[in-house]
Order: structure tokens, then C-alpha cells, then sequence
């Protein structure tokens, strides 16, 4: 059975259960598609693989063009690819990686992102720097246990204060003592403990 990014079906025609014996009399088969280049039984019936990664899982992948000389005999090699903007997976806090992204010379790589700790619009500022962000998923550094909402001491969390960082995070503008007063009041009215 071939070997499936995530995403892929697991389900490929079925071509997958044929035994290679019923294709003796070819002198190549191109099977269907899968990510990965791969024989199946002999080198003259196979999978190309795709010419890029267009999956996360696959960024250790190396890419390639199948070429096929049919001659007297039939002579399969491949040819490397080197894509223009390779697929990376980057870990840690924000603040981190968008310093690093400033100096990243590769900066226009597809990136997934394992971002550590919590941000509020962390893509938002990550395509500051990486702007073809595919994906980003919040993990825990070493330290961390429980989900990130069990991590933070909500004891010690001042509504006012979040909500101004919030504002600022949105519009770029320190709130004016109006809005402040307007936002606290309105936690009061509704019953947010401050």
C-alpha cells in the first residue's frame, strides 16, 4: 500500500490491491497520483509523486520529475526539484518568530506554525513576516500541563486590562479614558468581575 500524506484519500481506486502481475505486458504504467514518488513491484510501474509539496506532513519530502526513455528498453530516472518557496514548519513564541522571520531569507517559504503560548492575532502578525502562513496550531512549551485555558491563573487576569490590550492589538490605538470607562462600565453591567 502506498504511503499517504494527510492529504490524501486512503482510498485510491483500488489500484493499490491489483497484483503487479497484471501489468506484464506494458512496458510502463503511470499510476494515479500520490505525493510521494514509489514502485510498485518494479521499477516501470509506479507513482510520479508530485512535482511540489502540497502538504505540511510532506516538508522532509524530497521532489522530483520522473522521466521515461522508451527505447529498446525502458529506462526510468528522475530529476530533482528544487521549488522556489520550500514547505517549513516553525516553533516557538510569537515574538520570537517574527524576529527571526525579519532577517529570514526565505521568508516566502509555506509555513506552518506551532505557535508556544497564547497571542491574539498571532496570523495577522506572523504574515507580517511570513505572508504565505499555511497553517498555526497552539502548542505547549515544556513547562506547560493542561490546556491552555487551565495554564492561565484567571485569578490574576484584569478584565479591563485585556480588553485594552485587545483594543490595541485591533486598531493600533491606545483606548482613550472614555472608552476605558465606557468598557469598564459595561463589564460592571454585565456582571464581569474586574
Amino acid at each position: 500500500m502506498p504511503e499517504l500524506s494527510d492529504s490524501e484519500r486512503a482510498f485510491i481506486g483500488g489500484s493499490e490491491s491489483i497484483n503487479s502481475s497484471v501489468y506484464r505486458d506494458f512496458d510502463y504504467v503511470a499510476l494515479g497520483h500520490i505525493h510521494s514518488p514509489m514502485n510498485m513491484g518494479s521499477e516501470t510501474i509506479r507513482y510520479c509523486g508530485a512535482p511540489l509539496k502540497y502538504a505540511l506532513s510532506r516538508k522532509e519530502k524530497d521532489k522530483s520529475v520522473t522521466i521515461i526513455d522508451i527505447d529498446e528498453d525502458v529506462k526510468v530516472s528522475t530529476v530533482p526539484l528544487k521549488p522556489l518557496h520550500d514547505v517549513r514548519i516553525l516553533k516557538g513564541p510569537l515574538d520570537k518568530l517574527i524576529e527571526e522571520g525579519k532577517n529570514d531569507p526565505n521568508s516566502d517559504d509555506y509555513i506552518g506554525v506551532h505557535l508556544e503560548g497564547f497571542e491574539m492575532n498571532p496570523m495577522e502578525k506572523l504574515r507580517e513576516v511570513y505572508p504565505n502562513v499555511l497553517a498555526m496550531e497552539y502548542v505547549k512549551t515544556g513547562e506547560q500541563s493542561g490546556s491552555l485555558i487551565e495554564d492561565m491563573d484567571l485569578e490574576k487576569l484584569d478584565a479591563d486590562e485585556e480588553f485594552e490590550k485587545y483594543f490595541k492589538s485591533k486598531t493600533g490605538e491606545e483606548m482613550t479614558e472614555s472608552q476605558k470607562k465606557l468598557i469598564h462600565d459595561l463589564f460592571e453591567a454585565n456582571g464581569v468581575v474586574l
